[in-house]
């Protein structure tokens, strides 16, 4: 997950310049609580992420779990990658901020991950297991 960079708290090794202003990337951005219980079926997350660059031609996403309760960053300790699930945009366009709606759904031994690209309504579904 990418945030804005903000000077003396981010890590400048993190630091990346956008079209849209400094980011901060590889910082673990928390979607289910470790020990969350959920109902098998429903949709447990549901979030908006934006393009940083103009004519940026999709987006990916790294799926990672960690052993941490509140890890900063994905590469810190106890942090593991699970997956990767990309979406590419149909219309790029001049503007750094293109919409991608992201849910997310837990059932059974896998998370269901979809993503949908506001603009064209086009959508990309995958799933990964979960380890442990």
């Amino acid at each position: 997950m990418d945030k804005p960079f903000v000077e003396g708290k981010h890590q400048e090794s993190k630091r990346l310049k956008t079209d849209a202003g400094d980011l901060c990337v590889g910082i673990f951005g928390k979607l289910i609580e470790k020990d969350l219980r959920v109902v098998p079926g429903e949709t447990q997350v549901k979030r908006y992420f934006y393009t940083a660059n103009k004519k940026q031609i999709g987006m990916r996403f790294d799926i990672f779990i960690s052993e941490e309760k509140n890890p900063t960053y994905v590469d810190d300790k106890g942090c593991t990658k699970i997956g990767t699930i990309r979406i590419k945009f149909e219309e790029p366009d001049g503007l750094p901020r293109h919409n991608v709606n992201l849910s997310m759904l837990l059932g059974g031994t896998e998370i269901i991950i979809e993503l949908e690209e506001e603009k064209t309504r086009n959508k990309i579904i995958n799933t990964t297991e979960f380890w442990g």
